[in-house]
């Protein structure tokens, strides 16, 4: 038997052209020198630990060949595709500066601990940057099927930055039931950190290793883990012209605990998933910390046979501190009965902040939650900023829109739903006699106004107001390059003018968002000065942190520190933000610190272990999220955000729970606020009446469309205040009482000539 390494190297020196066509099995590492080239057609079986080596301007081609273990339960090393991580990846005078893997035909690699990889495991800080190309490739039963250390490509002349040359199309990821002895070793079927624009194409990932051998849904790993990397996967376009494409060859994830899990700790890197399907897998996609997120055209069907640990639901996209993303034109269905068992959750977008966002036009159907908000999905009175539901169609859910109760601050979704020019647009599920009271939208939080066509019918009255405006179109918002998620030259021109003179904050924030995703996602030409100026028109906190992440990404230390020491003096830090600041800066300083001793992440979370620890558990911060992810990743600390259900039943008639609306201070004369005259023509006077020892209060009155027209601030216990009218134009107004920062009391005010 050939189990083990018993004899010297094969060598494939510089100059020699070697092709190998007929079975074999050898007992030896292969290596493939600089200047060599060895060809595979063949089956080729390699002993314990044995592994294949690429050198820089060295080439492997695996042509149809089958590249496997010698033994059962003895895996071999796998492919080693050197580089130089401080060099590009073109070919320029005859010379490749990394070494070059390309596996097409149906070439198979199995039965390895890492099937290939980009770096030298000895040392892949300067060893990285290795291409591997792959079409109708098989990475079949590896503990990792392909794993990429930190690299990034850059223009050979200019030194501008590029996307990777690694691309894998038409390939299959598959772990079954010949996986092995050691399949609780498996890990994920690609893994990516600090690399940018690999790209998947048609590509399969699938677990199908027996359920019946495992206890939960957790065991079944990911389809792709990313850190701190950006990359991409989509379908093939299958209609000529490619451009519009009517019809595309799918990816697809099956049977995996996560699907495509992401996350970010010091970069501004992200990813685009499109034309993908995603079967039995008991969470799809999960983004911890990264923004401007691109999921589109996407088919979920949620669940799986086996439990979730703890009870965590099963979930088509989970968003943890993420902003900026466009999830739009997915569909959301389960595998099970959404009653039984563990809940399906369509989309959960958890504390995206006060950053307008939107959830738009997609489908959901017989899903225990549709769309689920945890923490602080609000905005604020100023920005009006926030979480909307816009044009999405639901059949058949338990809940449509749920935003539950949490014993924390700040907690819900944008005031508005919708505005008086365009209405939110959802299409609720038929409601039944047996129906929950709240089907519709259960909002267990801060106050929302929801515009209507179509209109709830089963909803939180409490916390919910209905009103009118004008029908929404629900056209389309998917850019020109659907696939990738960047903008033709006219439509990023188009976004870079109308962008100052927009005045809706939601248009204004989805136009920065998809000028910032253009200039990561463009694979020939990443353009990080101008994401960040970018960032800094979008103006908001969690922009200025991303612009201090994309200097840290970019390893300019001093940078980093003179964005970082700028930002007191550039936002209102009080309260929250003040809180927000500290966390990150902590954080921040503890980086840029590693960054000038030259401490790789692993030596960083050694000598800052108890500092991070304090970071990552002091709340939902933008920093603690990060800090989870390193931790996570590092130190296999198993960070995840807890996910909170709303508690229902006869409840529609619920008053928003103290959590989320401040609770009276004292007991008192009945809260109150009124416009009289109302309608009004040059003047209104608002009476009203507070909780006794209010300390801060105020009127806020509205357009319908969201505009803020006024904000009077109000100390007495009781009183009123005269409000000249007389320059707004005739329509109707919103006016609310904001007591300690909360909304206690609306109305409307109709405006007449």
């Amino acid at each position: 038997m050939y189990c083990t390494i018993s004899e010297p190297d094969i060598i494939i020196p510089n100059g020699v052209n070697v092709v190998w066509e007929r079975d074999r099995s050898v007992r030896s590492n292969i290596v493939v020198q600089p200047g060599g080239k060895l060809t595979i057609r063949c089956s080729v079986g390699l002993p314990k630990d044995a592994r294949i080596t690429v050198h820089p301007n060295g080439e492997l081609y695996v042509d149809g060949a089958r590249l496997h273990n010698n033994c059962d339960n003895a895996r071999w090393e796998g492919i080693i595709v050197a580089g130089n991580s401080s060099l590009h990846q073109y070919k320029t005078y005859g010379v490749r500066n990394q070494g070059l893997l390309i596996l097409s035909n149906g070439a198979t690699v199995s039965g390895t601990n890492t099937a290939v990889r980009n770096y030298v495991p000895e040392n892949p800080a300067y060893q990285s940057g290795g291409v591997i190309m792959a079409d109708k490739a098989t990475f079949k039963n590896n503990l990792i099927g392909v794993d990429f250390a930190p690299y990034q490509n850059h223009h050979f002349l200019y030194g501008s930055l590029q996307g990777d040359l690694s691309y894998f199309s038409n390939c299959s990821f598959l772990a079954d039931a010949q996986f092995g002895a050691d399949y609780g070793a498996f890990y994920s079927m690609a893994s990516m950190r600090g690399v940018t624009g690999i790209e998947f194409q048609a590509c399969t990932f699938a677990n199908d290793y027996p359920n019946a051998s495992l206890s939960y849904a957790d065991e079944k790993q990911s389809g792709i883990r990313a850190t701190n990397a950006g990359f991409e996967v989509t379908g093939i376009c299958q209609t000529n012209p490619l451009e519009p494409c009517t019809a595309y060859l799918p990816s697809e994830f099956r049977g995996f605990a996560i699907a495509i899990s992401a996350g970010n700790y010091g970069s501004i890197k992200t990813f685009s998933v499109s034309n993908t399907n995603f079967n039995n897998n008991a969470r799809g996609i999960v983004a911890q910390r990264v923004d401007n997120i691109y999921a589109v055209n996407n088919a979920f069907k949620i669940g799986a046979a086996l439990p979730h640990k703890n009870g965590v639901p099963f979930m088509g996209i989970d968003m943890y501190r993420c902003t900026g993303y466009k999830v739009e034109e997915n569909a959301f269905t389960t595998i099970a009965a959404p009653h039984s068992q563990t809940p399906a959750v369509g989309v959960l977008a958890h504390n995206s902040g006060s950053d307008p966002n939107t959830v738009y036009k997609n489908t959901y159907k017989g899903l225990s939650y549709a769309n689920l908000s945890n923490g602080n999905n609000r905005g604020n009175l100023l920005n009006n900023g926030g979480l909307q539901y816009i044009c999405n169609g639901n059949e058949a859910n338990m809940f449509d829109i749920a935003v539950p109760a949490e014993n924390v601050s700040s907690t819900g979704i944008s005031m508005f739903q919708g505005s008086a020019s365009a209405s939110a647009g959802n299409i609720f599920s038929v409601a039944q006699a047996n129906s929950p009271a709240e089907m519709h939208i259960l909002n267990h939080a801060a106050p929302i106004i929801y515009f209507e066509p179509p209109a709830p019918t089963n909803y939180s009255f409490g916390s919910v107001t209905v009103v009118t405006g004008n029908a929404n179109v629900c056209a389309s918002k998917l850019p020109g390059r659907i696939e990738k998620g960047t903008l033709s030259h006219l439509e990023r021109q188009s976004f870079e003018t109308n962008f100052w003179n927009e005045t809706d904050v939601w248009a204004k924030s989805e136009m920065a968002g998809a000028l910032i995703r253009d200039r990561l996602l463009q694979e020939d030409s990443i353009q990080l000065g101008a994401a960040r100026t970018w960032l800094s028109h979008k103006g908001t906190l969690d922009a200025r942190f991303a612009v201090v992440d994309s200097w840290i990404q970019a390893g300019s230390v001093q940078a980093a520190q003179q964005a970082l020491a700028g930002i007191p003096s550039s936002i209102n830090l009080s309260g929250g933000a003040q809180l927000e600041y500290n966390e990150f800066s902590a954080f921040k300083n503890i980086q840029i610190s590693a960054l000038q001793a030259g401490m790789n992440e692993t030596q960083m979370v050694g000598a800052h272990s108890q500092a991070l620890k304090n970071i990552a558990e002091a709340g939902d911060y933008y920093a603690s999220a990060q800090a989870q992810v390193l931790l996570n990743e590092v130190a296999g600390a198993g960070y995840r955000p807890q996910v909170i259900l709303p508690t229902w039943g006869s409840q529609n008639i619920s008053i928003p729970s103290v959590g989320s609306v401040p609770p009276p201070l004292e007991e008192e004369a009945p809260l109150r606020i009124q416009a009289v005259p109302n309608p009004a023509t040059q003047e209104t006077v608002f009476h009203y009446s507070l909780p006794f020892g209010a300390e801060r209060a105020q009127i806020i009155v509205r357009s319908m469309d969201g505009r803020l027209m006024e904000q009077i601030s109000i100390g007495a216990d009781s009183g009123h205040v005269r409000w000249n009218t007389e320059y707004l134009k005739p329509g109707i107004y919103l006016y609310m009482l904001s007591v300690e920062g909360g909304i206690r009391a609306t109305g409307r005010l109709v405006i007449i000539r």
